[in-house]
């Protein structure tokens, strides 16, 4: 792919991901405002949960967030499927490596069964679920342009950033979250789209609700302090240490819950009354958190007077914040743990500064301590320092708050570094044995099926086929390697050219007809079309095996992978360029090599359906109707497999058999639905 028709590409990306950006904004808005409405309905006020909390009877503040634990369940239990992709981690195994289903419906559920968590008050975020619709529009989306696995895996994470800039405000930063902790890729081709999604999410968001950055209080000038620098350090490596804290702590919740031999649809329930038995003290720990941070930013909690009182009240978030979230997650609460973990790293900034409210520099930053906790809390969860710097500098609109986040940020991230391996979101991912330390190379080898590769057309020959009858084939077919199937097509082996080399040209005698294919064919193990091409590698070291087979649950034969599909997938995921993909080979003197097709088509089978069958191959206007060019007609026979004959206008089609046509994928597409196929 020349540079121009590659910045084309781009652009068409591009465009689908703005559109994917505004749809997943739009749909970021109605979530956010569906939550408050449904809140207001339950707590029986507007405004602030927190404030409803408190004002609530105890046994309401007790009651409330079991009663949307149990909701959440029953939708979970009865509306939402096990296998859907769902939540961060699960969107980063989906656009990594192109494994596990982006259910429309058992998404919804999700999202609804988050819905009754957030708005009876259980101790969840809502860019969770935001961001999941934004990667539910963008997998829409893809599957309506019949997008390739990358395309489709780069619109993803366009779509989990315009949900992630509509739940903050913050578009950069949901780039640069997405990319870094999603990704782990800056290319030009992956920036250019999820830039434009979170922009499209943002600017629509921001037409609906306003453009007020989230936290929007009056921060002193501390640019120039060097006290404030100091104390970022500390407050960075506390934030490290607490973030792998508040993970062990949730992955503990979670199999506890496990293992509790109780019907799940319950288990959401049990996590809410714990979170409403420790709202009847604490009800800061309510919500997702964006209140109590509010509160602490202005030194309202209740118990915030001075000194010992001060410390004791962030002592007592810092501790029932993380508890509660872990009630909530654990138990099956649908949300996301990023604004929680927010909470945290405001508290661990308050008590800092209630600690140092005598240093000179530091008596008129306490605020600045609770804004740089909470993006250092950020970079150790989610082991994203660059990506927690921008959020909070978009969250509150302070450029000088750059460099001790900065600095804490970096601290943070190193620290939990240190003492976890991987963050929240990829430490899951590696208990199911996804690879995420792979090179570029690996992730293309394993984000590709086989299946995507997979070349229906292959030479085969029955068990029973005479020697002669096999070397006849491979002197008119010129092919390296036969199949051996059964009667049901079940693989028996394979007979390569080698094998009878010494046959080729000459009466192969008595053995001709005494000998049969499957004396000749040496055992092969066939491969799933599920399996990734990391996994099937090993046998291609044989330079003598230039193509696997592949097999179908029964083992039998429905397909073929080349060393040259391969070879092509690589080219294509690591330098992307699609050329050799097409396979049409042609015959000159010496050998056979592959041609490009022309930019934008593809070769393709149509089979002969009944509205077909029984026409002249010229009267069917493929050509003028749909612009396809018919290349040859395939019969299979029962003895000898395939056949293949060249274009015939007067060729008699029949129910059955098939046709290798060149065509633009569209045209394919409506051809296939006007014959019914």
């Amino acid at each position: 792919m020349n540079g121009r028709a590659h910045a084309l590409s781009v652009l068409k990306l591009v465009a689908s991901a703005a559109l994917v950006g505004a749809i997943g904004g739009f749909l970021g808005v109605c979530f956010r405002l569906a939550a408050e409405a449904l809140q207001a309905g339950v707590m029986g006020r507007d405004g602030s949960i927190l404030e409803a909390a408190r004002a609530l009877p105890w046994w309401r503040r007790l009651a409330t967030p079991a009663l949307g634990g149990l909701v959440a369940g029953f939708v979970i239990h009865f509306a939402a499927r096990r296998d859907t992709a769902f939540g961060i981690s699960d969107l980063m195994e989906v656009v990594r490596f192109r494994r596990r289903p982006i259910r429309v419906g058992p998404t919804i559920a999700r999202i609804g069964a988050a819905l009754a968590t957030i708005s009876s008050g259980g101790s969840v975020g809502r860019e969770g679920p935001i961001i999941q619709l934004g990667a539910m529009v963008a997998n829409l989306v893809g599957r309506w342009q019949k997008a390739d696995p990358r395309r489709l895996s780069v619109l993803l994470a366009a779509g989990a950033a315009s949900g992630f800039a509509a739940a903050y405000n913050a578009p950069l930063a949901a780039a640069v979250f997405v990319m870094e902790a999603m990704l782990a890729n800056f290319a030009l081709e992956v920036f250019a789209p999820v830039v434009a999604a979170s922009i499209a999410g943002t600017w629509v968001m921001r037409a609906c609700l306003g453009a007020a950055p989230i936290y929007d209080v009056a921060v002193h000038a501390f640019d120039d302090s060097l006290a404030l620098g100091i104390a970022a350090l500390p407050l960075g490596i506390a934030c490290g240490a607490m973030a792998v804290g508040l993970q062990r702590l949730l992955q503990r919740s979670a199999a506890l819950f496990a293992a509790w031999r109780v019907a799940a649809w319950c288990k959401p329930a049990v996590g809410g009354l714990l979170v409403g038995a420790i709202g009847l003290l604490w009800p800061e720990v309510w919500g997702n958190g964006f209140h109590a941070i509010s509160d602490v930013l202005r030194w309202r909690i209740p118990l915030f007077d001075s000194g010992a009182a001060l410390a004791a009240s962030v002592v007592v978030l810092l501790v029932m914040k993380p508890i509660a979230t872990a009630c909530s997650v654990g138990s099956g609460g649908q949300g996301g743990v990023f604004t929680p973990a927010m909470v945290v790293g405001a508290a661990l900034g308050a008590l800092l500064a209630s600690l140092l409210a005598r240093v000179p520099g530091l008596d008129a930053s306490r605020q600045a301590l609770v804004l740089v906790g909470m993006g250092g809390m950020i970079a150790g969860i989610a082991h994203a320092p660059i990506a927690a710097v921008v959020l909070l500098l978009e969250m509150t609109h302070h450029p000088g708050l750059l460099l001790p986040l900065s600095l804490c940020a970096a601290a943070s991230a190193l620290t939990a570094r240190l003492l976890a391996r991987d963050s929240l979101y990829t430490e899951s991912l590696r208990q199911r044995g996804v690879p995420l330390d792979a090179g570029l190379e690996e992730l293309a080898l394993r984000q590709t099926r086989v299946g995507e590769l997979m070349d229906a057309e292959v030479a085969t020959v029955t068990a029973a086929t005479p020697l002669q009858d096999v070397v006849g084939r491979f002197e008119r077919e010129r092919v390296d390697q036969l199949w051996v199937i059964d009667g049901a097509r079940a693989l028996q082996g394979v007979i390569t050219l080698h094998d009878v080399k010494e046959f080729l040209g000459r009466d192969a005698g008595a053995a001709g007809r005494a000998v049969i294919a499957a004396d000749l064919a040496r055992r092969v193990a066939g491969l799933s079309a599920e399996q990734s091409l990391a996994e099937v590698l090993e046998p291609f070291d044989d330079p003598l095996q230039g193509e696997l087979p592949v097999v179908d649950a029964a083992g039998r034969l429905v397909g073929r992978v080349t060393r040259r599909d391969v070879l092509a997938t690589l080219r294509l995921e690591v330098l992307g360029d699609a050329r050799s993909r097409a396979k049409l080979v042609v015959e000159d003197e010496d050998h056979a090599r592959y041609l490009e097709l022309p930019s934008g088509y593809e070769l393709a089978r149509l089979p002969i359906t009944q509205g077909l069958a029984g026409r002249r191959l010229g009267d069917t206007k493929l050509r003028r109707n749909h612009g396809l060019v018919v290349l040859a007609i395939v019969r299979t026979d029962p003895e000898i497999g395939e056949q293949r004959t060249a274009f015939d206008p007067d060729a008699l089609l029949i129910e059955g058999e098939q046709l290798v046509v060149m065509g633009r994928k569209d045209d394919l597409a409506a051809a296939r639905r006007e014959i019914g196929a």
